[in-house]
């Protein structure tokens, strides 16, 4: 179990970035860190792009040319799950696998740190109330704080047997209204459900936390509204406030509250949050990925100002991403600042749940 196997999957979009981090694993392989290296993504992609094949197949890579699911699923998640699937069944079964996105670029020296490390890094420390579900933390990258189990799915490290639960082909857009980030969720909400069912719940009865819903009048409505840049903007500041007056009002409910307890108890005991050396030049060390700016500021020890609309990054459906577990380090080490209702209700929640899942 002491080398790691690392899955690339997705298109070969961007050859440049693929070279790079391939000639990292290479170095990292040499180290006698890396085992298998493969790339998992579709048989017309290899045709496409012979060219890099051959750069990959020559450097020992192994290439899966898969063919695409018949049903795509919404966000393309059942592409997802059978090139991660494909991939996790050419590997040691007893091993720690990185999952990235062929459009990922990560700074060799935090892997070589976290590869190094794994076993102590992602050591489980805090166990679950009613049993633990992965063997290990899963590093990954990011994690939204007012949904629960809206979590980075670009690029993920952890133990081959947790990778595994991480697969389902469940048509959550077509069994819940959850809004923005569906796929994220249904990667990592499923394997907590059986012992987790306060979840269950969440997901069947009150996952809105007033992101603006994707129906038809609200794409259309969208789409004219981009043709003018003032009314596009305008149409964005309505709906993130909307979604900012519903949140208000959700965390005045203890089921809520109960809910983002259970949810924070489980990413501070099963993973490991840390994006570290963030910088999107890709020329320079760090972590390189498609979007805005990692957002740092979710870790203010006054708990309920977290929540504020200053702190949301996407500036129309208004996600509050923490890029680092400062913010959970706050609560479960006892950092924060219990001056107001909200924060007393959350940290009796979590003293709940660590002596019973049976919150209500």
């Amino acid at each position: 179990m002491d080398k790691v196997n690392i899955v690339l999957t997705g298109l070969i979009r961007k050859p440049e970035i693929i070279k790079r981090s391939i000639n990292d694993f290479i170095k990292l392989r040499k180290k006698g860190l890396v085992k298998e290296i493969i790339l998992s993504t579709w048989d017309y992609e290899i045709e496409k792009n012979k060219e890099i094949v051959s750069f990959l197949e020559k450097n020992k890579v192994e290439v899966i040319g898969n063919k695409e699911p018949k049903e795509r699923g919404f966000g393309n998640i059942n592409c997802q799950m059978k090139a991660l699937e494909s991939g996790l069944a050419r590997v040691d079964k007893n091993s720690f696998i990185l999952k990235t996105r062929t459009d990922i670029y990560i700074d060799p020296i935090f892997l070589e740190n976290l590869f190094q490390n794994k076993e102590k890094i992602l050591k489980i420390k805090l166990n679950l109330p009613n049993g633990n579900i992965f063997k290990y933390k899963i590093w990954t990258l990011y994690f939204e704080i007012t949904k629960p189990f809206y979590l980075s799915d670009e690029t993920y490290f952890g133990y081959y047997g947790d990778h595994q639960k991480l697969i389902n082909y469940q048509p959550y857009r077509n069994t819940y209204d959850l809004q923005s980030g569906t796929i994220h969720m249904q990667r990592w909400i499923e394997p907590f459900l059986d012992k987790y069912p306060i979840f269950k719940d969440f997901l069947e009865n009150h996952p809105s936390v007033g992101y603006p819903r994707e129906n038809l009048f609200y794409r259309s409505i969208k789409r004219i509204a981009k043709k003018n840049r003032i009314t596009f903007h305008l149409l964005n500041s309505i709906t993130l406030r909307n979604r900012f007056r519903f949140l208000k009002k959700r965390l005045l409910e203890q089921r809520y509250i109960n809910v983002l307890a259970a949810y924070y108890s489980i990413l501070y005991s099963h993973f490991h949050i840390d994006t570290r050396c963030t910088n999107y030049d890709i020329n320079l060390n760090g972590i390189w990925r498609r979007g805005n700016p990692f957002n740092t500021n979710v870790t203010n020890t006054d708990l309920i100002k977290n929540f504020s609309i200053e702190n949301a990054i996407g500036k129309r459906q208004g996600q509050i991403f923490s890029y680092n577990d400062i913010f959970l380090r706050n609560i479960f080490e006892g950092k924060v600042m219990p001056n107001d209702d909200f924060s007393n209700r959350l940290l009796k929640a979590i003293s709940k749940f660590k002596e019973s899942n049976k919150i209500s």
